[in-house]
């Protein structure tokens, strides 16, 4: 057999290259079915099937990830601004400069994440109904819904042009140490977490510091949920749940 008669292998990029893309998607994979795992447990501790827990975990995991590119507008807020601008008049000659301040007016709409804010809140409602349904007093869902709001307005800051900013694990780390101890460490702690993680970043973050500080922002569009399955609300709830089966 001639050399032209051999086959012919050829990289598709750099060897490092190759290595980095396959750890990140083992990372985007193994974190896929984690997630995934975590929502079948979740809906089997509110009488689901363990089969059909899988099925709408892997559904609500990837509707979510489709639908995070999806904002929907809520509101439209306006503000009067002035602008410091410096005109020139000219005489005999000679420019003089003469300072002004201009009045325009800043738009910036509101609106909501349809795969990182609407699907988990609409999941939270849900479980919320389950667990009265199971006789976990509502004032128990709504102390952890509190304290997980109070911590994350604490933490959380709002960066101009970017928008509002929580450390990653403090919401979802508060939310399962917090269900545990209100729900003596059972299976109601399990979707206590989740609703207390998703409502409590919603309202401490998106809600309360937006409400104070919505004039930083200085950004055309506010997305709650924005970042889609990589929002603090959407991230917390699922997160909160995976850190309490740990624990547990």
């Amino acid at each position: 057999m001639g050399e032209e008669d051999r086959i012919i292998v050829c990289r598709p990029s750099h060897t490092l290259m190759i290595i980095v893309l396959l750890i990140i998607g083992s990372i985007v994979v193994f974190f896929g079915l984690l997630m995934w795992s975590a929502f079948a447990i979740l809906l089997s501790t509110i009488g689901w099937d363990i089969y059909t827990g899988i099925i709408v975990g892997f559904t609500i995991v990837y509707l979510s990830l489709l639908l995070s590119p999806v904002n929907i507008p809520l509101v439209k807020v306006e503000r009067r601004i002035l602008i410091p601008s410096v005109d020139f008049v000219v005489v005999f000659g000679i420019p003089y400069p003469i300072p002004r301040l201009k009045e325009s007016i800043r738009r910036m709409i509101i609106a909501v994440n349809l795969g990182g804010a609407v699907i988990p809140v609409i999941i939270s409602i849900y479980l919320i109904h389950k667990m009265l349904l199971f006789n976990i007093p509502l004032i128990t869902i709504l102390a952890g819904i509190t304290i997980v709001s109070l911590i994350t307005f604490a933490v959380s800051r709002v960066v101009p042009g970017v928008g509002i900013v929580t450390p990653a694990l403090i919401p979802p780390l508060t939310s399962a140490v917090v269900s545990i101890l209100l729900s003596g460490g059972g299976l109601p702690s399990i979707p206590l977490s989740y609703v207390s993680g998703c409502l409590g970043t919603l309202i401490g973050a998106d809600v309360l510091r937006f409400a104070k500080e919505w004039r930083k922002l200085n950004a055309p569009m506010v997305s709650i949920g924005g970042a889609g399955t990589f929002d603090g609300i959407y991230l917390t709830g699922i997160l909160s749940v995976i850190l309490v089966l740990f624990i547990l």
